[in-house]
This record gives C-alpha cells, sequence and structure tokens, in this order.
C-alpha cells in the first residue's frame, strides 16, 4: 500500500488490454485519470505495441499541467511528446536496409519451419521494425 505522503515521478503503463480493454471502449475515465496526473506533476508514458492514430484516437490526452505526456508506440521504435497541440514526434527507429532484410528473412524462415511440422502460417504485414505471422488454423 502507497502511504500518503509518498510520491510518484511518472507512471508506465500499456494501453490495450491494460488501461482499456479493448480499441473500441470508451476511454473517457482513462483520460481524465491520466490529465489529472498531469495536472499533478506526474510524468506518463504510454507504452505499447500499436501505432500512435490507435492510442492518441482513443485517448487524446492532453497535458493540463506540469506532468509531461509521453506515447511510446509501434513496440519501442517511435517515441511521441504529447503537448495541448497533438502528439510530436521525438524518436523515430528505421531499420537499416539489411536489418530490414534479415526481418524479412526470419519471418520466411519461421513459416517454413511451422511448414514443416505441419502448421500453416504466413507473413500478414510487414510493420515498422517487425513482421506478423499469423497461423491459418486448418479444419
Amino acid at each position: 500500500m502507497v502511504a500518503p505522503d509518498e510520491t510518484f515521478e511518472a507512471i508506465v503503463f500499456d494501453c490495450d488490454g491494460t488501461a482499456v480493454p479493448d480499441r473500441q471502449a470508451d476511454a473517457t475515465e482513462v483520460r481524465e485519470c491520466i490529465e489529472a496526473l498531469l495536472a499533478a506533476g506526474v510524468h506518463v508514458f504510454i507504452v505499447s505495441g500499436t501505432g500512435l492514430a490507435n492510442i492518441d484516437g482513443q485517448l487524446r490526452a492532453r497535458p493540463l499541467g506540469r506532468g509531461l505526456l509521453h506515447i511510446c508506440c509501434n513496440r519501442g521504435s517511435e517515441i511521441f511528446a504529447v503537448t495541448n497541440d497533438g502528439p510530436q514526434l521525438v524518436f523515430r527507429r528505421i531499420a537499416s536496409a539489411k536489418e530490414d532484410l534479415a526481418l524479412d528473412h526470419a519471418a520466411e524462415r519461421t513459416v517454413e519451419r511451422l511448414r514443416t511440422r505441419g502448421l500453416q502460417a504466413k507473413v500478414v504485414s510487414q510493420r515498422l521494425n517487425r513482421r506478423k505471422i499469423d497461423l491459418i488454423p486448418g479444419a
């Protein structure tokens, strides 16, 4: 339990499935809590595997005080500082051509190894600095 005189400088949390149950949920209460923390001078960091449009589109939180709000998304590849005018990009990690080739190769090998074990899978998207592979259910 937190003692009444104890303070926090920052709070870090995930969004989907943690702060909100899903991307369609009403986030009004979460936004109000975030803005109250910011007004009290607490820094808030939202960390997520999803992109900025999903997080900011749902929460729409804006700083109302001394606290700073950062959205760290795309599995750490992008960091946005949120101001009253909205999110501003402060960092973006973009894989080199060599790293992208390695990601493609790793995804292809993963699909092939799954296939040799009787599982059907395919690369369904190439996202910033990562690849997404879905297992395809059989009959």
